[in-house]
């Protein structure tokens, strides 16, 4: 929540400054307020926050303002009312996937043995990643098409995420096997 530090008028310290919550003419009030990001604010782009002050006047009639970005020539929020905008902290989105391959054949490399293809996939961006698929494309020495005997198959995540999601510095793990023909 908003903290109260103090009040200044003129420059100096306010009259009220011991006092939150009362304010002669002149005098403004200052709180400081923190926010610490949360993932789905960089997946949103960003963050937008707005504050109302209010209060009563002597009469006990409410007087209320709302916050604006301190920018009063333009229009943010396109109300038409460039006083009352939020002030928003953008936060730019990178989306980035690292992928690595490995082979193994545990029984050689003779016709009718088996390789092995690990595959990693690592969210190495600030946002979350989802409607992760992959295409393997196997072809031999010579870019003649092969087709794997399996896969690639979702194994796990290191996270919680399911199948085809990653959070930033997620890595999903999928396997395929191919066993080695003639051509």
């Amino acid at each position: 929540a908003p903290a109260f530090g103090g009040t200044t008028k003129g420059g100096a310290a306010g009259p009220n400054t011991g006092a939150e919550g009362t304010l002669v003419p002149g005098e403004t009030a200052t709180y400081t307020a923190t926010y610490v990001i949360e993932q789905a604010a960089i997946d949103a782009g960003g963050v937008s926050n707005t504050v109302i002050a209010k209060g009563q006047d002597p009469a006990d009639n409410e007087v209320s303002d709302d916050s604006d970005n301190g920018d009063e020539t333009v229009d943010d929020d396109g109300d038409e009312d460039p006083t009352k905008d939020p002030t928003k902290t953008p936060i730019n989105p990178n989306a980035e996937l690292t992928v690595v391959k490995t082979a193994s054949a545990a029984d050689g490399t003779d016709l009718g043995d088996t390789i092995t293809y690990t595959i990693t996939v690592e969210n190495t961006g600030n946002v979350t990643v989802d409607s992760i698929a992959l295409t393997d494309t196997l072809t031999d020495a010579q870019g003649g098409a092969l087709t794997l005997t399996t896969g690639p198959t979702f194994t796990s995540t290191d996270g919680a995420s399911a199948e085809g999601t990653l959070v930033p510095g997620e890595t999903a793990t999928y396997t395929a096997t191919y066993v080695i023909e003639q051509a």
